[in-house]
């Protein structure tokens, strides 16, 4: 046991080796229960440890957790001799030496219990990909395991460390590891149980997995077919197994180009087939997710290349062929139909052939129009099929994807979104139905640019209607991420100086080029709309359209252009506390549940009112709430558009998402500062 951890766990440093002679010493002691020595020894390494952290750099963290990591693997041996030597009670063997101690095995849920603590450490010195903190935890567990007896885990442990080499890019670490889970389970003992057929499905999709990250591309996806074929036949496989099986080879066979369009849809299809519409939770809600997610992603890239394909210069110069043929047809047809009517085609006396040679010519030539026209005809309508079937497989399982979990929330949100804007009745209609059973919440990156698009002028294909009905939704659930947007639209017909201008003309003093009565309309509508769903709704919308009006008359107060500060409004220092409004750019995280109660408020401004430079001189403000946490405030007025500062902000808040996704960056926390802008 003790050449497993030598073997993958290594360091330069002496104190390093140091630490792994002392760790081995341990294990030796371990096994053979020498316990004055496995307490001195472990005793000693923790002083060894401890007094370590005095000499190391207090500049950054990373010098800080090679440390903490030693300290429980410590703790983890520790825990291995409870585990193997318990104090009470005692098994004892007579020998020739007298009465010898024999260490216990201990039980399957004690072994899980201690091996989901192990885990847990691992999980936590290797967030952010630190494989160099998590590698060592990994490889101390395998050695602990097969000291402790339990031959029958380890091989989880070894999938466990081929993963997490994998993942980290260490494919020479996770490929011994694969050789080392083979060699393990082919030393099985030939009467016991195998392990469960989940787990042997597991260990033989990651030494797939090991093979495809290792480019060999084509040996992965055999080895996963054949594992698909066994799954049921030899494994008895359950269908959440069957699922990720299926999921796995067909996006291993899109991204390898490796079949058919039919053949990836069908496998990722039977990906998604076991699973309910509904939503759930935990590992199963994951890879359900990612089964429709991976589903959706192919079909939409499907239904974009046929897109992509009808704007090309050979279709358009099929759809130009097509149009000319037909042209032709009507006119050698429609004449001579005219004639045929009248009676005018001489024909034999029973009617089966024309006389004329110049009849029958005509005729040839309109029949030898007709069948090219039909099968240009029936090829587009085909290709017209097949696009409408990539799309509604998309819209639907990005759906289902948004209901399952959040792993894949920003790429499915912002492409339903996206086709929905596009205003084709066959999508609006189908999102109509899906939007409703897609949490509120996911909802919330793109609210700016969905009420941007609201209008009171009517529609055939049902998209205001619908837009109006998610608004509404969110701004019931959500009041304090999307009223904001809803009565910058709303005051969108007012000028510099906070006065409702009346038409839709031009005006100098405009804040807005133009005034889009319809859009002023609309958000008048949809917040009346809100008010009556109930009276916290209505309290809500007549607060917080107070505070945006105390907003606008701030930003239209006049100031001296060489004066760098003023006193506060005395009119607005007297104002009451608003209950139901949070202050506007303090940070509030969303709530799935939509379940905001008892939030800070505002309560007052403070301080005088100063400028910060510019053109248009913005008024930098003090806002106190009921927590009494001072903010400060931005206002701007004049030629300033908020609206381009709130797509900027929207942005940054994007690229935070994708920065938090990535491990690196996660690790280095890097991030960009966000404002939150009410225009």
């Amino acid at each position: 046991s003790v050449a497993i951890l030598q073997s993958t766990g290594s360091s330069s440093s002496s104190s390093s080796g140091r630490f792994h002679t002392v760790v081995c010493a341990c294990l030796r002691a371990l096994e053979t229960g020498q316990q004055t020595t496995w307490a001195t020894l472990l005793s000693d390494a923790r002083q060894e440890v401890v007094r370590s952290l005095g000499l190391l750099s207090p500049e950054s963290t990373s010098s800080v957790s090679p440390t903490i990591m030693r300290l429980q693997m410590l703790q983890s041996l520790s825990e291995a001799w409870a585990l193997r030597w318990p104090p009470a009670p005692l098994t004892t063997v007579e020998s020739s030496q007298g009465l010898i101690q024999v260490p216990a095995v201990p039980s399957p849920e004690a072994l899980a219990s201690a091996q989901q603590v192990w885990e847990e450490r691992e999980t936590v010195t290797g967030h952010g990909g630190r494989y160099h903190g998590q590698e060592p935890q990994v490889a101390l567990r395998g050695t602990l395991v097969a000291a402790l007896g339990c031959h029958a885990a380890l091989p989880g442990v070894l999938a466990d460390a081929a993963k997490a080499a994998r993942k980290a890019g260490h494919l020479h670490h996770g490929l011994v590891a694969i050789q080392k889970l083979n060699a393990a389970a082919q030393q099985a003992p030939s009467g016991a149980a195998g392990p469960p057929s989940e787990k042997r499905i597991a260990w033989r999709l990651e030494a797939a997995k090991q093979l495809w990250a290792g480019g060999q591309q084509a040996l992965a996806v055999d080895s996963a077919r054949a594992l698909l074929k066994d799954a049921k036949n030899v494994l008895g496989a359950t269908a959440a197994a069957t699922s990720r099986i299926f999921c796995l080879v067909g996006s291993w066979l899109a991204n390898s180009r490796a079949a058919s369009s039919a053949e990836v849809l069908h496998h990722l299809q039977q990906a998604v087939a076991p699973a309910p519409d509904v939503s759930s939770a935990g590992p199963s809600a994951r890879g359900e997710a990612r089964a429709h997610f991976r589903l959706a992603n192919y079909a939409d890239s499907q239904y974009r290349t046929l897109q992509q394909q009808n704007k090309t210069q050979e279709r358009t110069e099929e759809l130009a062929g097509l149009l000319h043929r037909k042209q032709q047809l009507a006119a050698l047809e429609k004449p001579f139909m005219e004639r045929w009517t009248a009676g005018k085609v001489p024909t034999t006396h029973n009617g089966t052939r024309m006389v004329q040679q110049r009849d029958q010519m005509t005729w040839s030539t309109i029949s030898s129009l007709k069948k090219p026209i039909r099968f240009d005809e029936a090829a587009i309508e085909a290709r017209a099929s097949k696009e409408r079937e990539f799309r509604d497989i998309a819209l639907a399982n990005y759906g289902r994807c948004l209901v399952k979990g959040n792993a894949y929330d920003l790429v499915s949100i912002f492409r339903l979104v996206q086709l929905w804007l596009g205003g084709d009745p066959e999508v609006v209609a189908a999102l109509a139905e899906l939007f409703p059973r897609v949490p509120s919440h996911k909802f919330l990156p793109l609210v700016y640019q969905m009420a941007s698009r609201l209008s009171a002028k009517p529609d055939a294909a049902g998209f205001q209607s619908s837009l109006s009905r998610l608004l509404l939704r969110l701004a019931v659930d959500h009041p304090h991420h999307c009223l904001y947007q809803l009565l910058a639209l709303k005051n969108g017909n007012r000028d510099r100086n906070g006065k409702v201008i009346a038409g839709a003309a031009t005006s100098a003093g405009a804040m807005s080029h133009s005034v889009d009565q319809d859009k002023v309309a609309a958000a008048e509508q949809l917040l009346s709309d809100v008010s009556m769903v109930s009276d916290a709704s209505k309290m809500t919308v007549e607060q917080v359209n107070q505070m945006v009006k105390i907003y606008i008359s701030l930003a239209a107060i006049p100031v001296d252009r060489d004066a760098k500060a003023m006193a506060f409004p005395r009119e607005f220092k007297r104002l009451p506390a608003l209950p139901r409004v949070p202050v506007a750019s303090a940070p509030l995280e969303v709530d799935p549940s939509a379940g905001y109660h008892e939030l800070p408020y505002f309560v007052k401004f403070t301080g005088d009112m100063a400028f910060v430079g510019g053109i248009n001189k913005p008024k930098l403000i003090k806002v106190v709430d009921s927590a009494g946490r001072e903010f400060k405030q931005l206002v701007k007025s004049g030629n300033d558009d908020l609206r381009q500062d709130a797509v900027m902000q929207q942005f940054f808040g994007l690229v935070n998402a994708v920065l938090a996704g990535d491990p690196g960056s996660a690790r280095r926390r890097l991030d960009m500062v966000v404002y939150k802008v009410v225009a």
